[in-house]
């Protein structure tokens, strides 16, 4: 068997396309979750794997997609449910980005937490011996009401003292793989745009032929902000986890028809299925 690369991955014989890279802007909570569910719902037309690097346009609670709304948190006011799992984090003293992976990537195939390990890896490796990954498998307490940067989990990112400095989530579907991270800015004495790089730099591990910058085109953005409204700026999704059904849906009563009179809504729930696809 031939020695794995840096990246962990099994060489491909296929020709090597450059991963997209798109380093957005600053923008408010629904956008920014409904922008990672517009690509991800896209995973299989895109060309190539896909990272984007984003910030919040004023700090925001976001809490993973199966758990309670957090009730003992005063501040911030703004809070936003995401499409992946894991739990409570803080925006605004860190920085955020995101993944998709087309169904066939390799890291997409691998085991969930495999792929976990290798991504916060090559992450550590970034910010030198200051980091390390937590081993051990912690058990107890309550997901649906947990603080993510409270709580490590197996393969999380470390300080020397033990703090956690970075963590992230995935949610599975069968287009690809999101992943949406946070990494603590005092992780490397705060410094935005030097996080920033090494997100970057650690990315390009899995990506043998570089980047290619993306600029979403105007009717990927309209959809973004289509869904936004819908759906991540909607009580029913935010306090209750009630996610909007396609507007195309079939009503089975009536093959080819719609059912106007029917709730577009569906409930998420904290089921061993989803389980299976959302991790933290």
């Amino acid at each position: 068997m031939k020695p794995l690369p840096a990246s962990g991955l099994p060489e491909s014989p296929q020709p090597q396309i450059p991963w997209l890279l798109w380093l957005d802007d600053a923008h408010d909570a629904a956008f920014n979750m409904a922008a990672d569910q517009a690509l991800l719902d896209r995973a299989a037309t895109l060309p190539a794997p896909l990272l984007r690097i984003y910030r919040w346009d004023r700090p925001t609670l976001s809490f993973g997609r199966s758990q309670l709304w957090p009730v003992d948190i005063p501040d911030p006011p703004l809070r936003v449910r995401r499409p992946t799992g894991g739990g409570i984090v803080r925006h605004g003293d860190d920085l955020t980005y995101t993944v998709v992976l087309p169904a066939g990537h390799p890291l997409a195939q691998m085991e969930i937490h495999e792929s976990y390990r290798l991504m916060h890896a090559a992450i550590g490796e970034q910010f030198g011996a200051a980091v390390h990954l937590q081993e051990e498998r912690r058990r107890g307490g309550d997901l649906r009401r947990m603080r993510c940067f409270e709580s490590p989990v197996r393969h999380d990112i470390l300080g020397a003292d033990g703090v956690k400095r970075a963590g992230a989530a995935q949610l599975r579907t069968k287009t690809g793989v999101l992943v949406q991270g946070s990494v603590r800015l005092d992780a490397d004495a705060g410094d935005w745009i030097g996080h920033r790089d090494a997100i970057v730099r650690a990315f390009a591990s899995f990506a043998p032929a570089g980047y290619a910058e993306w600029t979403p085109p105007s009717d990927f953005l309209e959809a973004a902000r289509a869904l936004a409204n819908r759906q991540f700026a909607s009580e029913a999704w935010n306090r209750r986890g009630e996610a909007p059904v396609a507007e195309t849906a079939v009503d089975s009563a009536s093959p080819g028809t719609r059912n106007s009179a029917q709730p577009a809504w569906i409930r998420v729930t904290s089921s061993a299925e989803s389980r299976r696809h959302v991790a933290d």
